[in-house]
């Protein structure tokens, strides 16, 4: 026992000699390969970016670097090559080949003779690129790696960008006013369906590891023809990329331990990337919001690329998420237990022809099922019991055909959609009678659906981008989608869509965009659970977007888009409008169906990021906005209509430590009450109390002698803002009479996170 005792002393000692002892660097030596020389000046701190196209296996060192800077060393290696150094961004740097324009947000114009690159013309497009670290639009990967809580969840990303609403408990956003449900999700060109851990309890993570994910394009506006059947926003991942070497880590944090590894195999053209997460603590609720409950998940992600010749690459994956929950408020006054089981398989290959033409064609499988109980004994307020079991098998098939020219470029897709649903719902409540009838109520409900739907949806896209001039381009689109489900319906879209981008000079771009969308329920967004058990007339809208983008300077750009977004058609919703944070919501009172006639959302957006320094980034976003709904005698506006809101952050790095704050601010979202002679206010016409958030954030990195260790904290409402949401109305008897009280409740309270990674060589 006592030499066991030694020998862990021994290695502990060992441990933190190799922590806080100083780390001897590797002798860069002529002949040894230029990318292993490169990877000793990162691990000495330089920040650099490189393709193996450009610093290929077949590269080696010339001459010894000699003294100075990473800078002029890195210089000295890359010289021999005609390589040099770009500076990105302040303190990032791309190896280039000698003479080669600079790295820039969009793609310059090129000459007639060449093949006309593809560049996002349409409007209100955000890449967040989070592995090259390159200021393609907005937020580079030190940025995300710097914002509290995004390290954490890629998926909440969104809710930093201008015209976006969340409440911070959830990983979904609304988008330029629109529901949560208005913004499709893909990764790797495959669509997601409710990509969300705990999708029936507020969605809080998404299901991706972020280290998975390479690149995040966003867009809040008209998104090209290719994308449809959603209203408001396309968030699309792209998976993470072999950048010359083989990269593992493990790591563990007070929400998940996780797995990683991607790499190519030295003698084969064959790419793997793997990554698991899997929970470790079960009071995530009680952590979010001051509830007890047992939370356990665990994704996974598996995908294999094999080059196919030159002109090739096939695809493999999988992507898995095993959800439970247990809950108990109160010994027995609000209980619930739900499971979730989804995966998603997929296959995709892509053939590239003589003259720059492209063919891609995926097939994927989902298969999802849920359960879900759950029981109320709340005193004064509802005594009520459901249960929900829902299976759901989605094919998909998608095919696209790239052809550039010198002048244009056309892209024609297609889709084909198979959807099979079952549901097996029951529902049984009674209310307080009192408050059911200022609700508008009846006193008891009871429900069940025992129901299987299935159908096909086909869509059809076409795109032709032309150049018309060396400063204007124009991307013409139309977009035509078509449902066949059961219960009888059978419906048809045509959406047409136009982008412009003019270059006023060589910072300054102005864009245009105009589109309509349409959005119709898929089989497995049946409204089963709130008593619906038939399909709505897909919602119509028309959105037109005019931006202005320009760099200040190398440090400094600005955004500014102007945005109004008319629907003429709305998918009726439910909504609990007192009590949004309702556990079990289809059995609360206060569940009331939202049937609005049309809808209206604009407003301005402004963007800006300022990097003065080299170890210093800040952004800023604000949004002025209104969204409205019209019913047939009234008009309201949206529960999460924010006039105003705010984002302000900033981040310091200097290796080994990277700082960073962000504050948010916005308007408060929409609020209902019901006064003491019990008459519910007319809609949404109160407010909740303006919303602040200060999140902290700080990471530390130390090499090893095997591998590299990074620590981060976050504080996530750091000053503990009272962000006011709910209220929680009850009748007692009090002498005799009935009164009403209530009960307010917050978003988010404080608190932290903490987590450490190792990287492995």
């Amino acid at each position: 026992m006592r030499g066991s005792a030694l020998r862990r002393a021994a290695l502990a000692a060992a441990a933190l000699l190799c922590l806080c002892g100083p780390q001897a660097a590797d002798a860069i030596e002529p002949g040894e390969p230029l990318a292993a020389a490169l990877h000793e000046l990162e691990r000495e701190g330089l920040r650099i970016v490189y393709s193996s196209a450009v610093v290929g296996p077949e590269l080696r060192v010339v001459d010894d670097p000699g003294p100075g800077t990473l800078v002029e060393r890195a210089t000295r290696l890359l010289e021999p090559h005609g390589l040099a150094l770009d500076p990105v961004q302040p303190g990032v740097f791309a190896v280039v080949r000698r003479g080669a324009a600079p790295l820039r947000e969009e793609p310059s114009p090129v000459p007639a003779s060449e093949t006309l690159q593809e560049i996002t013309v349409f409007a209100s497009r955000y890449r967040l690129d989070t592995q090259r670290g390159l200021v393609l639009a907005e937020v580079t990967r030190e940025d995300i790696a710097a914002l509290p809580g995004l390290d954490q969840d890629a998926m909440r990303v969104a809710r930093y960008l201008p015209g976006t609403a969340s409440n911070g408990l959830t990983a979904r956003t609304h988008v330029r006013g629109g529901y949560e449900n208005e913004v499709a999700t893909y990764f790797d060109g495959v669509p997601l369906f409710e990509p969300y851990h705990f999708k029936d309890f507020y969605g809080p993570l998404g299901i991706l590891d972020p280290g998975a994910i390479s690149r995040v394009d966003f867009y809040s506006g008209v998104p090209p023809p290719r994308y449809g059947n959603r209203l408001s926003g396309v968030l699309e991942m792209a998976p993470r990329e072999w950048e010359g070497r083989n990269h593992h880590e493990i790591g563990v944090s007070m929400l998940y331990a996780h797995a990683l590894s991607q790499g190519r195999l030295e003698e084969r053209p064959v790419e793997w990337l793997a990554a698991i997460r899997r929970s470790v603590v079960n009071d995530l609720l009680e952590l979010a919001d001051k509830r007890s409950g047992q939370p356990r998940f665990t994704d996974a992600l598996a995908r294999v690329a094999v080059d196919v010749g030159a002109r090739g690459e096939i695809v493999a994956g999988w992507l898995m998420l095993d959800d439970s929950l247990k809950i108990d408020l109160g010994d027995g006054i609000e209980q619930a237990r739900a499971t979730h089981h989804d995966s998603t398989a997929w296959l995709h290959g892509t053939w590239r022809y003589a003259g720059g033409a492209e063919l891609r064609g995926i097939l994927s499988y989902s298969d999802r099922d849920g359960s879900r109980q759950g029981a109320l004994a709340r005193p004064g307020s509802v005594i009520g019991a459901l249960s929900d079991d829902r299976e759901f098998d989605t094919v998909t098939t998608q095919v696209e055909l790239m052809i550039p020219s010198d002048r244009w470029r056309l892209r024609l897709a297609g889709e084909w959609a198979d959807y099979s649903a079952r549901y097996a719902f029951a529902r049984q409540a009674a209310f307080e009678p009192l408050l059911a009838e200022a609700l508008g109520r009846p006193p008891t409900i009871e429900d069940s659906a025992d129901l299987r739907v299935s159908g096909d949806a086909f869509a059809a896209s076409a795109s032709l981008q032309i150049m018309p001039s060396e400063r204007l381009m124009l991307d013409l689109g139309l977009r035509w989608d078509k449902q066949c489900y059961g219960l009888g319906f059978d419906e048809d879209q045509v959406s047409p869509r136009v982008g412009a981008q003019y270059e006023i000079d060589a910072d300054t771009l102005l864009r245009l965009s105009w589109g309509k969308l349409a959005q119709a329920q898929r089989p497995d967004e049946l409204q089963a659970s709130d008593g619906e058990t038939w399909f709505n007339a897909p919602a119509r809208a028309t959105q037109t977007v005019l931006a202005a983008e320009r760099r200040v300077s190398r440090e400094a750009v600005l955004r500014l888009e102007a945005f109004d977004k008319r629907a003429s058609r709305v998918l009726p919703a439910y909504e609990n409008v007192l009590n949004p944070r309702a556990l079990l919501a289809e059995i609360e009172p206060d569940r009331l169906g939202v049937a609005p006639r049309s809808s209206r959302a604009y407003g301005a957006e402004l963007s800006a990021r300022w990097e003065p320094q080299r170890e210093w980034a800040s952004w800023l976003a604000y949004t002025w906005s209104e969204a409205t709904d019209e019913f047939e005698d009234s008009e309201a506006e949206r529960t999460w209509n924010q006039q105003h809101s705010v984002v302000l952050g900033v981040a310091w790095t200097r290796y080994p430590w990277q700082l960073s704050a962000n504050g948010r601010w916005n308007s408060g979202w929409r609020r209902n009450t019901i006064d003491p002679e019990f008459n519910l206010s007319p809609r949404n016409r109160q407010s909740w109390s303006d919303a602040k958030s200060l999140d902290l954030r700080a990471s530390w990195s130390r090499d090893l002698p095997v591998g590299a260790l990074s620590v981060f904290a976050e504080v996530i409402n750091a000053l503990d803002h009272d962000n006011l949401c709910c209220t929680e109305y009850a009748v007692q008897d009090v002498g005799g009479v009935p009164t009403l009280t209530g009960e307010t409740t917050t978003w988010l309270p404080r608190y932290a996170l903490v987590g450490v990674t190792w990287t492995l060589p």
